[in-house]
């Protein structure tokens, strides 16, 4: 049997989305939430938590290199970086309030 452990933080930043219908190319920012999966329990979050320390308050057009800052590029960036850390990982979902992005390893 397989079991998944999830676990949800919080973070808040500001991005600028070219050509986005809903905020236009503004930037904005939003109080997002990221639930991390795992394969069983990992042995520590601390890279996790570090991550989330690089990333609140900050612009995420800067800390996101290569990546559109949207959900699902901000999910990616963060699966891609973690994944180093925790060879568990299967999961990341980056989201806020009505709309969130998922992406597997």
């Amino acid at each position: 049997m397989r079991t998944l452990i999830s676990r949800r933080f919080w973070f808040s930043a500001a991005h600028t989305i070219a050509a986005d219908a809903w905020c236009g190319e503004r930037t904005h920012g939003h109080d997002f939430y990221l639930v991390v999966e795992c394969v069983n329990r990992p042995d520590s979050w601390s890279a996790v938590t570090d991550l989330l320390f690089e990333l609140n308050d900050r612009d995420l057009n800067k800390m996101v290199v290569g990546t559109e800052p949207s959900f699902d590029g901000i999910a990616a960036w963060v699966l891609e970086r973690l994944r180093l850390y925790l060879p568990s990982l299967r999961r990341v979902t980056v989201g806020a309030r009505d709309i969130e992005a998922t992406v597997e390893v």
